[in-house]
């Protein structure tokens, strides 16, 4: 990348918003329920293709959330971004099924990069960044509809804000024929659960599924909106091809 002129900022839209948005990957794990019909599965995350820019750097960086945010912050500052008002994404596959240790390492290493050195404790690496040079204002983590309910408390200890739900489609039928092991329920009660707790809720749509058709998706689609179970706060778009 050729250097930004004196003020320039390189790729302005990716911090349009006032906020910074720094994903972190997390090693590869195969889900629990299984793989499903149209998911890759190609020794990198689960979901994800080795020629993803956010795998390829995590993967020249051992996964390591430290050196992951201490590098994605690096590169905003190359690009003259501004970098007080941080937003951590977790990406990568359903992170609360993660053992128990290595959550509270990963996020710890998150905030660690942040604040640009290590701690001993997530709590002390929370306390440091609220008043840090590179502020965690918001952290998002993805995970499965039928994960997330037990996880409440954790989740507010680690500070996440938002919570990304693969929902995919809203319809049963399509879940068993795709083998995405959860139920259409599931994404009822985790939506009403995490609302009700506070938190901001997105869903991750994939249109083009197997079983479904243009009809069928865009009927569903109007029911993300027109019914009171979902309405989420954000969307994700991947079409199926």
């Amino acid at each position: 990348m050729l250097k930004p002129q004196k003020n320039e900022v390189r790729k302005p839209t990716k911090t349009i918003s006032g906020i910074t948005p720094v994903a972190v990957m997390l090693p590869p794990r195969k889900c629990e329920h299984g793989l499903c019909s149209y998911c890759p599965n190609l020794s990198v995350p689960q979901s994800y293709t080795p020629k993803s820019p956010v795998v390829m750097r995590a993967f020249e960086l051992g996964y390591d959330s430290f050196k992951q945010v201490m590098a994605r912050i690096k590169s905003f500052e190359a690009m003259n971004h501004k970098t007080d008002k941080i937003e951590l994404i977790i990406m990568g596959g359903t992170f609360l099924q993660y053992p128990e240790k290595f959550k509270y390492d990963f996020i710890k290493g998150c905030y660690d990069g942040l604040n640009q050195k290590k701690s001993r404790t997530l709590a002390q690496a929370q306390k440091i960044n609220e008043t840090a040079k590179h502020r965690c204002i918001a952290l998002c983590v993805e995970t499965r509809p039928d994960v997330c309910a037990k996880y409440i408390n954790q989740m507010r200890e680690f500070g996440v804000t938002r919570v990304e739900l693969g929902v995919q489609i809203l319809d049963d039928a399509v879940y068993k024929k795709i083998n995405r092991g959860h139920t259409l329920q599931d994404v009822v009660f985790a939506t009403k659960v995490l609302k009700n707790a506070g938190f901001k809720v997105g869903y991750h749509i994939m249109p083009g599924l197997p079983g479904s058709n243009y009809k069928k998706d865009l009927k569903l689609f109007k029911k993300l909106f027109s019914d009171c179970r979902f309405k989420p706060d954000q969307l994700k778009l991947y079409l199926v091809k």
